[in-house]
């Protein structure tokens, strides 16, 4: 009985010691896996510098291979030798460091800019043995870091070699900031005006302009209005300055009032000619004439040009002839309202400044700024008007600003994103070496399929977000396109500015076809066009010769043109990839008649038949039944979803995809769309002025940009826009509107509202409130059931993001129209 019990208990111990073999070299694998796959490099290193371990990743940050480093000192890839021991003696003292930056050497010497997540670790003995850690290439991060700087250095360049003066204020009333011309017409040193109020100027000018002076700085801090006033300085020099001081506020980031800013003008000039002019009306004439900026002298009642000076004449283009006697409406030189308004300005204050966009003869139009004052010229109220070309300025402080937000954009995003990834990993390296169970391949496999579901969406967030962006640029950028003069070269700036956006807008759609966008958003127009314009994207760059041979008359197709462009692109870099020695890609169009033989697979009808043959090595037997199985590639870096996700696309729109193809003689794909046959899709307009128009519109849209790009859109239209930014706002909107008498004609609803109300249930709690209600769904995410079929949830239509102005209005003008049960 006893040696059952022995032989027993000898027996679990041994299937207890296979159990833990199993589990140590199951975790073994895990590790492994991981070790091998990680995109930064796991190095391991003795306190004395050699190379115990290194994750294959150094092959493609250095060059090296792993096998030629380890065993080998690391001494022999740092730039600087010697900062190897700093980094040691910080790690001994710590215990560890974290993004800490070190500068490499690669295979060929290049210098490698580096972050490394280090540790010790010690021994069972208490004694250290070597260090571990993370090594991550930061050549990109360098690069952001270094056009920041270089921005803003040419930001600081410009303001301080400005011909006007520039200072900031802060809310306590003392200088924080003055540029170059500042001090120069003060003359004083920044020690004399940084943290001084405006009591360094009594000195230098009459109590009185010294009031005139702090009453306008004063009131733009109190009012957070713009002023603007005459001074006269007694300068350092022993001459007199007249400056025309403008302030404005000067808010941070965020909104924030911060102080003011206040812009000096030299008018000294100006002031000069206009006390000449009481003197002598000889001297007027040649100072007038010969001055280097625009003067102009106009009757105030009507505008009537009385005189001009000659840099008048040079830099309009208008002869004296033609001008004399005219008023600048009737020449369409500048907007009636802006005239009207520095004709009220000059009766109130005794002077104005003004300004307002300048069209030459020529078409051009520039930004100039207007300073008028009134004149009595035989017995008849007139203005002389002074003009300072400001358009190279206005454009250079933009384009700063608008790189400067970019640039800091891009830097916040990126180092979060580097932080938020290299927690992950340390966090997905611990938990892997702490795990003991074992993982069967089926579970692989899942954990694989996750990992693809995950980067849908976020594909699909991505492309939403910056659906909503493009959304805003391209509206903007066809409203300064309906401001810009016809012809011009401004408007074919802004013509290729939109061709390039419609791309941007058609990759977003790719994004969302592949993060399981599965509706198509169809509307019926020619083949043709779509096929060239992509063949001709995805062969940007190649040597390969592409021959067309498309019939005449090709028939009109219902589809979704950026998800039918995504196919032909897929097949065409299958193509290009084939013919790596070049050669011809042929691609014909045809149309299949009805009654005419078809694929069984596809129904009775009228169909369009594009082929597209390569004339590569063709594709072996074995493989070709499965090409448009997810997931399968024959390529070393392929993902095998193209051309799965073209056959789902086709199958979405009734068609069919297929292939034929032998090994030798190049690859054939084809595939078959139904047709619309005799339908003549409307022509694409180009973008104009939006028609005038009327109703009340309820916009309701969580991005500001874009609501306060419809306002304005649909506002100079014609409509009554009220915007709001989720939908609760939205109900409780529409419920006043109708209470007081006055409901809203359309809504507007944007069906994704993150951590708000969104469209779809705004709708149904506004059809509680009114049952007739019209409302239009907004989104830029396919894969919305809504944006498939808004009738079948209550819509009346809808509108894709981005979209033009011709979209927009047409959209509202459709529905409307549409009648309401």
């Amino acid at each position: 009985m006893q040696i059952k019990t022995e032989k027993g208990l000898r027996a679990q111990i041994q299937k207890l010691k296979r159990a833990l073999k199993e589990n140590a070299q199951s975790s073994e694998a895990r590790y492994r896996t991981i070790f091998e796959n990680i995109q930064d490099v796991y190095y391991e290193a003795s306190l004395e510098g050699i190379l115990l371990e290194l994750s294959p990743s150094i092959s493609a940050v250095s060059g090296y291979t792993r096998e030629k480093l380890i065993g080998t000192s690391l001494y022999n890839l740092y730039a600087n030798p010697g900062e190897r021991e700093v980094i040691v003696d910080k790690i001994r003292t710590l215990g560890k460091i974290s993004d800490y930056e070190i500068g490499l050497k690669d295979a060929d010497g290049t210098f490698l800019p580096c972050s490394i997540t280090s540790r010790l670790i010690v021994g069972r003995s208490g004694a250290p043995e070597k260090i571990c850690g993370i090594l991550r290439v930061i050549t990109e991060r360098k690069r952001i870091e270094k056009a920041l700087a270089e921005s803003e250095s040419l930001y600081r360049t410009l303001v301080e070699q400005s011909p006007i003066s520039i200072a900031r204020v802060g809310r306590d009333g003392k200088f924080v900031f003055v540029n170059k011309q500042f001090l120069c017409w003060a003359g004083l040193l920044p020690e004399q005006v940084i943290g001084q109020g405006p009591e360094i100027f009594t000195g230098l000018m009459t109590p009185e302009m010294f009031q005139t002076m702090t009453n306008a700085v004063g009131g733009t801090l109190m009012t957070g209005e713009k002023t603007e006033c005459e001074l006269m300085f007694n300068t350092n020099h022993g001459g007199r300055l007249w400056i025309m001081q403008l302030a404005y506020p000067w808010r941070g980031a965020d909104g924030a009032p911060l102080g003011i800013e206040i812009q000096g003008y030299d008018i000294t000039k100006r002031k000069q000619a206009e006390e000449i002019l009481k003197e002598s009306s000889e001297t007027f004439s040649r100072i007038f004439n010969l001055g280097p900026l625009i003067s102009v002298i106009t009757t105030l009642a009507e505008g009537r040009f009385i005189e001009v000076n000659d840099a008048f004449v040079k830099i309009t283009g208008y002869g004296r002839e033609e001008i004399i006697g005219k008023s600048s409406s009737n020449l369409k030189m500048i907007p009636p309202e802006v005239r009207e308004k520095a004709n009220r300005n000059l009766l109130k204050n005794g002077f104005s400044i003004t300004e307002s966009g300048v069209r030459l003869k020529s078409g051009e139009v520039r930004t100039g700024l207007f300073y008028a004052r009134p004149i009595m010229l035989q017995g008849e109220a007139c203005q002389l008007q002074t003009v300072i070309d400001i358009t190279d300025l206005k454009k250079g402080q933009e384009a700063l600003r608008q790189s400067n937000r970019e640039l800091e954009m891009r830097v916040r995003e990126r180092t979060a994103e580097l932080s938020r990834i290299n927690a992950e990993l340390q966090k997905e390296i611990e938990e892997r070496k702490r795990a003991e169970e074992q993982r069967r391949i089926a579970e692989e496999q899942l954990q694989h399929s996750q990992r693809m579901e995950s980067l849908g969406v976020l594909a699909g967030g991505i492309a939403h977000d910056f659906n909503n962006l493009l959304a805003g640029i391209f509206g903007t950028i066809s409203l300064a396109k309906l401001n810009a003069p016809a012809h011009s070269e401004t408007a074919e700036l802004l013509d290729q500015t939109l061709a390039l956006f419609s791309r941007a807008k058609d990759l977003t759609q790719q994004l969302l076809t592949f993060s399981k966008g599965g509706h198509p958003l169809k509307k019926v127009q020619f083949l043709d066009p779509v096929l060239r314009d992509t063949v001709k994207f995805a062969m940007s760059g190649s040597d390969i010769a592409v021959d067309f041979r498309i019939g005449d008359g090709l028939w009109p197709c219902d589809i979704d043109e950026n998800q039918i462009g995504q196919v032909i692109e897929n097949i065409i870099i299958n193509a290009r990839q084939a013919m790596p020695t070049g050669g011809t890609i042929s691609i014909t169009g045809e149309n299949i008649s009805l009654g005419e033989p078809l694929p069984t697979a596809l129904k009775n009808g009228a169909y369009v038949k594009v082929a597209i043959r390569d004339a590569g090595s063709g594709i072996a037997p074995e493989h070709l039944a499965h090409i448009f199985d997810p997931f399968f590639t024959t390529k070393q870096k392929g993902s095998g979803l193209g051309l799965a996700t073209a056959y789902s696309i086709i199958k979405k729109h009734g068609g069919l995809l297929g292939v034929d193809s032998a090994l030798g003689k190049g690859a054939l794909f084809y595939f078959y769309i139904p047709a619309v046959p005799g339908f003549e899709p409307p022509e694409l307009a180009e973008i104009a002025s939006p028609a005038p128009a009327h109703g009340a519109i309820l916009i309701m849209d969580d991005e500001n940009y874009i609501r306060m790009l419809m306002e304005k859109t649909l506002g100079r239209a014609g409509y009554a826009i009220t915007t709001v930014a989720d939908g609760r706002a939205a109900v409780e909107v529409y419920k006043n509107a109708l209470h007081e008498g006055r409901p809203f004609d359309l809504a507007v609803l944007d069906l994704t509202v993150p951590g708000g109300m969104g469209g779809q249930k705004t709708l149904e709690e506004l059809l509680r409130v009114n049952p007739h209600v019209k409302a239009l769904a907004a989104s830029g995410y396919s894969k919305d059931p809504v944006m498939a079929d808004p009738g079948a949830f209550g819509f009346c239509g809808r509108l894709i993001k981005p979209f033009t102005i011709g979209e927009l209005t047409a959209a509202l003008q459709k529905a409307l129209a549409t009648a309401v049960d």
